[in-house]
């Protein structure tokens, strides 16, 4: 898990994307920001609730190119942040039933 300052300054400004997706549907935002947010306040802040309303963006768990990151991750330019929900069924879970039917 990745935590702390990414490794732009606070004061440059930047650009992102953020990322949810179920399985039948994924929203991509791109947004830019004066200075680099945290990771949880970028999650607060884009929006996602308008598309997923069941979405809590004050707990979900949060990622940057697939690996986990801390919600005071300072975002760099360029990064994809992923909003991550709860797996439903384990993959290894997944893959048994499927081979038993």
């Amino acid at each position: 898990m990745t935590s702390g300052s990414g490794k732009q300054q606070d004061k440059n400004p930047i650009s992102y994307s953020v990322v949810f997706a179920l399985a039948e549907r994924q929203v991509v935002l791109e947004k830019s920001a004066a200075e680099s947010p945290t990771a949880r306040q970028a999650a607060i802040s884009c929006g996602m609730e308008r598309y997923f309303p069941e979405l809590d963006a004050q707990s979900i768990s949060l990622g940057v190119f697939g690996e986990l990151v801390e919600d005071d991750y300072r975002l760099q330019d360029g990064d994809r942040l992923e909003l991550l929900r709860e797996l439903i069924l384990d993959p290894k879970e997944q893959r048994r039933r499927r081979a038993s039917k």
